[in-house]
């Protein structure tokens, strides 16, 4: 471990990823960013809609392209969601805590393997509760509602 703290480590992670979970999914800084990712997608998922209302009923293709178009609207919400953008940094965070420790076979009393994902998945839930608890919308964004 070479003289690492790794209960410290894990909290700085955890802050660090709580950081940047925040400034993607709420800051203005990202703001732009996230507006115009909902934007495209929706213009996406509104030309997809209009081409499954073009096609019959028992068309072979009508299945993926309204399985599609729900894939289109979650995705618009992505970048905007703490739920969402939560887990793949908290993931980033703990790989890169575990680096920081030096790569051991064993993280914070358990296999690496089982304890950096848990990690990741524990952070995300912990953010996403505080977030709905402290701020119900912290993107400024409304959801994407696209009519069927």
């Amino acid at each position: 471990m070479n003289g690492t703290n790794p209960i410290l480590i894990a909290v700085l992670g955890w802050l660090a990823a709580a950081s940047a979970t925040r400034a993607v999914t709420a800051d203005a800084v990202f703001a732009p960013l996230r507006v115009v990712h909902q934007q495209k997608v929706t213009q996406r998922a509104l030309l997809v809609r209009e081409s499954i209302r073009a096609m019959p009923p028992d068309h072979p293709k009508r299945w993926r392209r309204t399985r599609r178009f729900e894939w289109l609207v979650a995705w618009a919400d992505f970048f905007a969601c703490p739920w969402c953008m939560g887990f793949w940094i908290y993931a980033l965070a703990a790989v890169v805590s575990w680096v920081a420790m030096g790569l051991p076979t064993s993280v914070w009393g358990g296999p690496a393997w089982f304890t950096i994902p848990a990690a990741a998945l524990a952070g995300r839930w912990v953010y996403g509760v505080i977030v709905k608890w402290v701020d119900p919308s912290p993107s400024g964004i409304p959801p994407v509602t696209v009519a069927k």
